[in-house]
């Protein structure tokens, strides 16, 4: 068959329409420019310090430098400032998923820096050189740093490294907290990444956990049969404990996998009765989470999963030891759910 081309002429078009367009079509990219402008300034909007970080609506970075005091680090700070802070990929990832803090931490002739809350913060932090950047969770606990001078590229992979470690982190504080749908949805999140072989098994024992505890045994089966096929060394710790809950290996396959090494057996005990928890063998859950509590450390997640467990099916734990607890700290993980449960709202939309 031949084929036919047929050519158009806008000579018919009359003039004062192609102007028209013209203005239109310039009009609509300078509003786009302008929305664009503000979904994503150009400069990193930075928040004003505050000792307590607990007040922030989101993840604080914090950026530690000098002005005019040290001649190596100010022209660090200088320079990290005209190329990394300039790079509109670090600006958005920076504006869009943390709350910038900017710090300077020149002292005057006493020794003393520029206000009481900064002194107070690099003080918490050990802060003896900068530039420096540091992630930390809203209750102030430290996620990671990157210290002296970095590129556009180095900024931007240590960011997505520790936003990594705040959705592990916040997954786990929220697990202490009983609410293992929101942990879940983190985690979710914190295994798509690119990790480690240890990471993954751990983030996904961790989701694991969670899924089982809110009835989701297909997806957590799921979970499980995905990552224990990426990860085929089998002495891997603790991809053993991730067999068994799938019903790969026996009690006693755990057990040997964890002799003479007091954390291994913490976290057998803890999977065993998780297990046990799961398949509604109360008499067993409680042998099993006993035995956590009497050999872990009290600061351990496995623990504190196991106390209130243990509380929950009306077994007496009089004169066990309880986790510290804060107050101060309770309403930042609060106002820090409610922030990542609201981001997580908008990506869906």
């Amino acid at each position: 068959m031949r084929m036919t081309s047929t050519s158009y002429s806008t000579t018919h078009i009359p003039p004062s329409l192609l102007i028209t367009c013209a203005v239109l079509m310039v009009a609509r990219v300078g509003l786009s420019i302008c929305d664009a402008a503000q979904t994503h300034p150009a400069t990193i909007v930075w928040t004003k310090a505050t000792e307590d970080t607990g007040n922030l609506r989101g993840t604080p970075l914090l950026y530690f430098f000098v002005d005019r005091t040290d001649l190596a680090s100010e022209m660090a700070s200088s320079i990290m400032e005209t190329s990394a802070f300039s790079n509109r990929e670090v600006v958005k990832k920076i504006n869009t998923d943390f709350v910038p803090i900017k710090l300077d931490i020149r002292k005057d002739k006493d020794g003393k820096v520029k206000t009481d809350a900064i002194e107070k913060i690099a003080k918490k932090f050990h802060i003896s050189s900068t530039p420096i950047l540091l992630v930390a969770l809203p209750d102030g606990t430290e996620v990671g740093r990157s210290m002296g001078f970095r590129g556009d590229r180095s900024v931007l992979n240590f960011l997505r490294a520790s936003l990594q470690d705040v959705n592990y982190e916040l997954g786990k504080a929220l697990m202490r907290r009983g609410s293992f749908d929101d942990a879940a949805k983190l985690l979710k999140i914190y295994v798509k990444n690119d990790l480690s072989q240890e990471d993954q098994l751990y983030g996904a024992m961790r989701l694991s956990d969670c899924l089982l505890r809110e009835g989701k045994r297909e997806e957590a089966n799921s979970c499980l049969d995905q990552v224990l096929g990426a990860v085929a060394d089998k002495e891997q710790w603790p991809r053993v404990c991730l067999a068994y809950l799938k019903g790969q290996c026996t009690e006693a396959d755990l057990e040997k996998a964890a002799e003479q090494d007091t954390d291994r057996a913490t976290l057998t005990n803890y999977v065993e009765g998780l297990n046990s928890l799961v398949n509604r063998n109360v008499l067993e859950t409680k042998k099993r989470f006993k035995n956590v509590l009497a050999k872990s450390s009290v600061t351990r997640l496995e623990y504190e999963l196991a106390l209130n467990d243990l509380k929950r099916l009306g077994e007496s734990v009089k004169g066990v030891p309880e986790p510290a607890k804060d107050s101060k700290q309770d309403e930042r993980a609060r106002q820090s759910e409610r922030h990542q449960s609201s981001k997580l709202d908008n990506q869906r939309r």
